[in-house]
């Protein structure tokens, strides 16, 4: 079945495990690549896009409500909020796991063969999971929409993060994407007279050099946040926030820096958070 839905189009492989050789072993098989001519345009207009969907789902609250208990909800909106958002994030994170590529049958690692289209209306895309202990395959859908992350409990950086903008939108605050090229998602949440880094998956408030612990060396990251009035249309809906999450020189970051239009690309995603393209 992988084999003809390779063969039709339906599931996008990697190159490095041994069951995507054995697909590819017949010579009419090709390993697609993508074809966006400029991926820091593409990944930029993307977010907008999304944020613009998001913005537009209602009741999300409610449903995290009865998982996290109102009162933990009540708390971000009433309490003390940054000490109430740092428990809150404890509670998330306990509540909903993040998806690993261990098999949860046999705890043995999991080869991620490639995603294909999903049949969920709000799913993105199925990712396909090939277990080398039990041979098992396993389905991850990527949920775009809120209140179904809510019910299935079962995602990774971008549907919780997803989920901690719209959570913290419906209760008042003023809240922006946060999106690290190099493949890491998360929120900040305007408090005090300043943007509070917040990563769901974490539960941590407050760490912006959190990742570089992690090794990681940003090279772009971005913040994308819907207009809060109408004459809020300003360079600041989407910004270049890389010096806050390093603590490299401006110079060190230049140099492995690869997106050379990250001015024009961030131009096309405010123009669609404005409400003036969806190009």
């Amino acid at each position: 079945p992988l084999s003809s839905s390779y063969a039709s189009g339906r599931l996008l492989l990697t190159s490095s495990s041994p069951l995507t050789s054995h697909i590819l072993s017949h010579p009419t098989h090709q390993l697609r690549t993508p074809t966006t001519s400029d991926v820091t345009e593409n990944l930029a207009v993307t977010y907008a896009k999304r944020l613009k969907v998001l913005e537009r789902e209602e009741g999300v609250t409610e449903v995290f409500e009865r998982i996290l208990g109102k009162q933990c909800i009540e708390d971000l909106k009433s309490g003390s909020f940054l000490p109430s958002l740092s428990n809150f994030g404890s509670k998330f994170k306990s509540y909903f796991p993040y998806y690993t590529s261990h098999c949860p049958a046999c705890s043995s690692s999991r080869t991620f063969l490639g995603s294909k289209k999903s049949e969920e209306i709000e799913s993105s895309r199925k990712e396909i999971y090939w277990c080398e202990g039990c041979g098992g395959i396993e389905g991850f859908e990527r949920f775009n929409g809120v209140k179904r992350i809510g019910k299935e409990r079962k995602g990774r950086c971008g549907e919780y993060s997803m989920a901690v903008w719209k959570i913290l939108r419906e209760i008042g605050k003023e809240v922006r994407w946060v999106v690290d090229w190099d493949d890491h998602v998360w929120v900040e949440v305007w408090e005090d007279g300043d943007w509070w880094h917040f990563d769901p998956c974490e539960g941590i408030v407050g760490q912006k050099l959190l990742y570089e612990g992690w090794g990681k060396k940003p090279s772009t990251v971005v913040s994308f946040r819907v207009p809060s009035n109408d004459t809020d249309v300003g360079d600041s809906l989407v910004e270049d926030i890389t010096m806050d999450y390093t603590s490299d020189s401006k110079e060190e970051v230049a140099k492995r820096r690869k997106s050379e239009n990250l001015e024009d690309a961030m131009e096309k995603a405010r123009e669609i958070l404005r409400g003036e393209s969806m190009t």
